[in-house]
């Protein structure tokens, strides 16, 4: 902001300070405390831009555990990565990257890192319309309503001990206000609300008779480390990511992940949901 300076300040240059009291000193005294407090302020809360980036790096890439599946079979509560085929890039969130401003809609990409991190990691939980009576069966099948929440170490508050409200993936119809950011196709995002919206369910990867296929896979478990879509409940749109549309974000340029059915290209809609099976083979 520009600063007022009296004649004695300006004809006096450098020999003139807070210390001198000529002119507005004390108003000079005064700014100079409210900088140094506020500061402080800011460097105790952590809102400093360089040392909230590295916060918010520490928190989002810390490596976090995955689920194991002994016979092979996703389960709500699983801590999976989800793997776009053809990039071989995984979902990511960005809890601290608002898509437009008062929205509470936060930022979804596909990140060339498929380690386990915090942001790569979603754990499945129920539907908000899932009143199943019998929860000993836990298992995800073809067909099943679920959510994806994001893991629960992005939510912690140091602050006061405590974690904050969970974020679901979720998905709406394009609109002329919203689309996504670099393709403008149907925006994939991260919310709070648990809703119709933030409902999935897992499909049959069939390129010649999908509709069949699907239909007599409703019974079948969704198993770890296979090929598959997820497809958005309430618009029928799948999950999909195209390596052409970069997006540029805190973490580098990643993927940009949106809804769309890419007719004819099964690959692009191809995702693999991984549990630590898969890591620990490869390890």
């Amino acid at each position: 902001s520009a600063m007022q300076f009296t004649p004695q300040q300006l004809a006096g240059a450098q020999r003139y300070g807070p210390q001198t009291r000529v002119g507005n000193w004390l108003e000079d005294t005064c700014l100079d405390e409210s900088k140094i407090a506020d500061f402080r302020k800011r460097k105790e809360q952590g809102s400093l831009t360089m040392g909230f980036t590295q916060a918010k790096m520490a928190l989002c890439n810390q490596p976090v555990p995955h689920s194991y599946s002994s016979d092979g079979k996703l389960r709500f509560g699983d801590t999976v990565v989800v793997v776009h085929q053809t990039s071989n890039a995984a979902l990511a969130s960005d809890l601290f990257d608002e898509i437009s401003f008062g929205s509470k809609e936060y930022l979804v990409t596909a990140s060339p890192n498929t380690a386990p991190t915090a942001r790569t990691t979603f754990v499945i939980d129920r539907a908000q319309e899932s009143k199943e009576a019998d929860d000993s069966d836990d298992v995800l099948y073809y067909g099943m309503p679920f959510a994806l929440r994001c893991n629960d170490s992005l939510l912690v508050d140091k602050r006061i001990n405590m974690l904050k409200a969970p974020f679901y993936l979720a998905s709406t119809l394009k609109n002329e206000r919203q689309g996504s950011r670099v393709s403008n196709r149907q925006l994939a995002y991260m919310t709070p609300r648990k809703d119709s919206k933030a409902t999935w369910c897992v499909q049959k990867l069939a390129a010649s008779d999908p509709g069949v296929s699907r239909l007599l896979s409703k019974e079948e478990p969704v198993p770890a480390n296979a090929p598959l879509v997820l497809q958005h409940r309430g618009t029928f749109q799948t999950l999909s990511c195209d390596p052409k549309h970069v997006d540029s974000t805190d973490f580098g340029p990643e993927f940009e992940v949106c809804c769309h059915n890419n007719l004819g290209t099964g690959k692009i809609e191809a995702l693999s949901s991984e549990s630590s099976a898969a890591a620990a083979g490869a390890a």
